[in-house]
């Protein structure tokens, strides 16, 4: 009973010492804001697109609604057939193209017939190529001047090319494309989490113990009690944020979804299936618990604060490449790599989500992944709750991981 409400104590105290932090509080706000614009961007964005369909039998609308800037056009049917703004009209090419070069104007066309124009630029950035709006409105007059010298009319064109092809499909296996947005959010989510929580651990103990309050806290309770009381805090308060900050995008969802494209609409209902969610979210919690309490062993360790960074740097190497093998998984495909990651815990709480949500998974590789990360999480959890106690007695020496596990291994406690 007295263990039970020291664990209380350490873990409440841990988790409200964690989430009354400033820059917890200000980091939740922040992404929460952003989650719900994420899930609002895709309903704003189809209210404000603007068709770019042009019916060339009437002349298209006003072209500078659509295509912004100067315009040369010395033809003045093609002025008139495009509706082009008089006041975006200069007398002369050089007029144009001096309105260009001082930043008057940010583009400048000269349109010397449907089939030919050229774009002026002050500065062409990287992503400034040829405007397709205005390709397609010259084009549609241009095909509607081809058929009508044939007796054929605009309309008519329309109507034998609008035909409708019945096309079919069914998924044997995954459908990846519905999965890929959340798969890839899942990735960068854990590796955030892990890589900021993580350090935050690591960073705890090791004040704990260059301050020598680990003596005084081995004597009110258990290294057991603050090693675990402390990891399923931190563990408790990032899976805390995650829910605020998933909750932010689920209301703005549910208010916008209505205003969402239809592909769109489509894709989310498919994407929120509750039993990729839950595998999600279950791997979540076993990828903090993992790494929490490697982080954990690990500022156990050092004996000064300078040292942390040094002695969690493999494990972020580690993580790292975790991170990489599952950014690949997200191409497709099933390659031997990704099965024998799918097994090693290091990689699992990673990898083995997003294959599940790419490719088809066999059952026996789920349960047996899930089994082997548990026990690696067990067995972590025992290895750091005695390097914290063996860290009681030892200050001033250099880290080394390896060493000290040889070391609490093989001593009987």
């Amino acid at each position: 009973m007295k263990q039970m409400r020291n664990f209380r104590t350490v873990f409440e105290f841990e988790f409200f010492q964690q989430i009354k932090k400033r820059v917890t509080i200000i980091s939740t706000i922040i992404l929460a804001i952003v989650a719900f614009g994420g899930a609002a961007a895709p309903a704003i964005l189809n209210q404000f697109k603007k068709q770019t369909e042009f019916e060339s039998s009437e002349g298209a609308s006003y072209l500078n609604e659509y295509v912004p800037g100067g315009y040369y056009v010395p033809n003045e049917e093609i002025v008139k057939e495009l509706r082009i703004e008089e006041s975006s009209l200069y007398p002369t090419e050089d007029a144009l193209k001096e309105a260009v070069k001082s930043g008057k104007e940010t583009k400048g066309y000269a349109i010397y017939d449907y089939d030919h124009y050229k774009t002026y630029f002050h500065d062409k950035g990287f992503v400034s190529g040829m405007d397709q709006a205005l390709n397609s409105v010259l084009r549609d007059h241009l095909i509607a001047q081809k058929f009508s010298e044939k007796g054929i009319s605009y309309n008519d064109y329309q109507s034998m090319n609008n035909v409708e092809i019945n096309a079919e499909e069914e998924v044997l296996g995954r459908d990846t494309s519905t999965q890929f947005l959340l798969a890839f959010a899942y990735i960068l989510t854990l590796y955030s989490v892990i890589l900021m929580f993580g350090s935050i651990v690591a960073t705890a103990v090791a004040r704990e113990k260059d301050s020598r309050t680990m003596e005084l806290l081995i004597t009110t309770t258990n290294p057991k009690n603050l090693i675990i009381g402390k990891v399923l805090a931190v563990t408790c308060a990032s899976v805390m944020q995650m829910l605020i900050i998933a909750s932010s995008a689920g209301i703005s969802y549910f208010i916008f979804r209505n205003m969402y494209p239809i592909d769109i609409q489509m894709m989310t209902k498919k994407m929120l299936d509750l039993s990729m969610l839950g595998m999600y979210v279950f791997y979540f919690i076993l990828g903090l618990l993992l790494y929490m309490f490697i982080f954990a062993a690990l500022g156990s360790v050092v004996s000064r604060m300078e040292d942390v960074n040094n002695a969690i740097s493999p494990v972020i190497f580690l993580f790292a490449a975790s991170y990489m093998i599952a950014m690949s998984a997200l191409q497709g495909g099933d390659s031997i790599v990704l099965k024998i990651s799918s097994w090693i815990p290091f990689f699992s709480v990673m990898v083995m989500p997003i294959r599940n949500a790419i490719t088809t998974v066999a059952a026996y590789e789920v349960i047996g992944s899930t089994v082997l990360t548990i026990v690696c999480i067990y067995l972590f959890a025992r290895l750091s709750i005695r390097i914290y106690r063996w860290g009681t007695l030892n200050y001033g020496n250099k880290p080394n991981f390896f060493k000290v596990c040889k070391e609490v291994l093989f001593t009987k406690e």
